[in-house]
Order: C-alpha cells, then structure tokens, then sequence
C-alpha cells in the first residue's frame, strides 16, 4: 500500500535539499511562499487588532484573578507544580 504525503511530508522533503541552510536562510521565505501557493488549503492568518476595550482589561487586577484561580485548580486536582 503506497503512503500517501501530506503537505507538511512534501515542505520537509523540499527542506531536505538545502544542506547549508545557514548561508541560505533568506531561502525559506521564498521556499515557503511557493509551498503555499502549491498547497491552496493551507493558509497563514495574520493577526488582528487588539481593541481598546481588551486592552484595558488586561491589567494587574485580572492577571491576579487569574492566577489566583489557576492556583484553586492546580490545588483542588493536586496537580503538582513541577514540569517532569
């Protein structure tokens, strides 16, 4: 049964060409805009404005309430606070 490539398999075989990617690092922009033009269903999103309104409700009051709450939730499922 052949497999079959996805996108992703064909952009890291097109990768695979550049043994010194280093000297040639401007090389993935163009690399990767003709990926994306070969694969029309992938699309970049740029982002968007942050309005006003979210702005200023991103202060130290509500990044506090969070946090707070974040600790109730590592606390009632005793989740521990180390990473291994």
């Amino acid at each position: 049964m052949n497999k079959v490539n996805t996108p992703l398999d064909d952009f890291l075989y097109a990768l695979s060409f550049f043994s010194s990617w280093e000297m040639k690092a401007h090389a993935s922009i163009d690399l990767m805009t003709t990926f994306l033009k070969w694969n029309r269903e992938i699309s970049i999103r740029s982002s968007e404005l942050t309005s006003q309104a979210k702005a200023s409700g991103f202060n130290e009051v509500v990044v506090e309430r969070l946090f707070n709450y974040l600790a109730l939730v590592y606390a009632r499922y005793q989740i521990p606070l180390d990473n291994n």
